[in-house]
């Protein structure tokens, strides 16, 4: 904003109004208008030529702790639900784990969505094929597993 130039205070203070307004985690704290007088043109101005009246803005641009304790909140959270009714068998901290554990195996198989593998396309006319395609994804899956997994163990090694 200190850039842009402005014909008055009333178009300045309406240009921080509206940068405010698209800024949902910040706001200004400090506005202060700054004008001045500048010719326009390329060669030297006369003697008796009139600046033009330039404003430009400057702010102090600090955080909006609630909204973004709000939304830290809101995001933070989600609903995990299971047949298990006892709570003796499975407590909620397991819940958790076996659901982030999970998502490994989502990942791999978010492949098959992927448009580009073309997954549509495919048209298996018997049970064996589909199976065999089945077995032919899981172990594609496990050697793609097996070489994060060793990425991920020579990088812990290196560092």
């Amino acid at each position: 904003m200190c850039q842009q130039e402005l014909a008055c205070v009333e178009d300045a203070f309406n240009a921080a109004k509206l940068l405010e307004s698209q800024l949902p985690f910040h706001q200004h704290a400090k506005i202060e208008v700054i004008e001045y007088g500048q010719h326009r043109g390329c060669r030297r101005p006369s003697k008796d030529s009139e600046p033009t009246l330039i404003s430009h803005i400057q702010a102090e641009i600090v955080l909006k702790e609630t909204a973004i304790k709000i939304a830290t909140e809101q995001a933070g959270r989600f609903i995990l639900a299971t047949n298990v009714v006892e709570p003796d068998k499975l407590r909620n901290e397991d819940v958790l784990r076996e659901y982030k554990a999970q998502q490994s195996t989502e990942r791999d198989f978010r492949v098959l969505k992927d448009p580009l593998f073309f997954t549509s396309t495919v048209f298996l006319n018997s049970r064996k094929r589909v199976a065999a395609l089945a077995m032919v994804m899981g172990l594609c899956f496990l050697v793609y597993s097996l070489g994060h997994r060793a990425l991920r163990q020579s990088i812990k090694r290196a560092s």
